[in-house]
């Protein structure tokens, strides 16, 4: 075992030089003029970057000169602070608060970084986060909060942690928002969860089968969503659009193929 230290001890040398060196070059080249907010074909920033790879010394330069802590990615419209939060590199998350990055940043499937915490299993960065005002009862586009992303990656200590917080601050809207939805798109709930009696009793009283709610999902995209094949060959039969997208530019097809429902392909 000692053997395996002295390497692990070798390769944080190894890591933490490459960084200092990393860093020095890019000191040069800020020195030098180069645009700390340049963007690449993705939007991505050199900060974006650097919230992938963790490196706190080059954030930092960056930020000294100016970078956009909440600069954009195109498409995916992460920020730095929701990439930080994946990799679960806590330091340059905080770093990327102190310095003003707005923790209820949401990207296109309208995920927080404190999803993004959640559903990676890093509870050091879910309870940063928390502490400086992430909402912990916010919805993405599936309707999903950050605890049911840790639910559904198993994350058990990131979901009691969210569990505590949640019995703390009980949701902002309103209760029964769900019912609200229900009541406004009874064809998607129906759809949503299988019901293919209610489905067809709504339909033939005149329900249109291609109506988008509103992140603009149509009852195809909910089914698919939950890999019920009879259901979506059911809403096909009836005329829903395949080729239909949400606002995320997902079309049903997308939804199947992320979800890994084969059977719905």
């Amino acid at each position: 075992s000692g053997t395996i230290s002295t390497r692990e001890t070798d390769f944080e040398k190894y890591r933490n030089e490459a960084e200092k060196i990393t860093a020095e070059i890019a000191e040069l080249l800020i020195n030098n003029g180069a645009d700390v907010n340049a963007k690449d074909n993705k939007d991505k920033t050199p900060l974006h970057n650097t919230a992938g790879s963790g490196n706190v010394e080059i954030a930092k330069l960056l930020i000294d000169k100016n970078a956009d802590v909440n600069a954009k990615e195109y498409k995916t419209i992460n920020t730095p602070l929701h990439i930080a939060a994946r990799h679960g590199h806590k330091d340059l998350a905080e770093l990327l608060i102190a310095k003003g990055a707005d923790v209820k940043a949401t990207q296109e499937e309208d995920w927080t970084p404190l999803h993004h915490a959640a559903s990676g299993g890093h509870k050091d960065i879910a309870e940063l986060l928390i502490t400086n005002g992430a909402d912990v009862n916010a919805k993405n586009n599936e309707g999903k909060t950050p605890l049911d992303t840790a639910e559904q990656e198993d994350n058990k200590e990131v979901a009691e942690l969210l569990r505590k917080y949640q019995d703390k601050n009980k949701p902002k809207e309103p209760a029964g928002e769900t019912d609200k939805d229900a009541e406004e798109f009874p064809l998607h709930e129906a759809a949503a969860k299988g019901n293919i009696e209610k489905v067809k009793e709504l339909i033939a009283k005149g329900y249109d089968v291609n109506a988008q709610d509103k992140g603009s999902w149509t009852p195809l995209h909910r089914a698919v969503q939950n890999g019920n094949k009879n259901m979506v060959e059911l809403l096909i039969a009836k005329g829903a659009d395949v080729d239909v997208c949400n606002d995320a530019k997902w079309t049903p097809l997308h939804g199947a193929v992320r979800a890994g429902h084969k059977g719905v392909v």
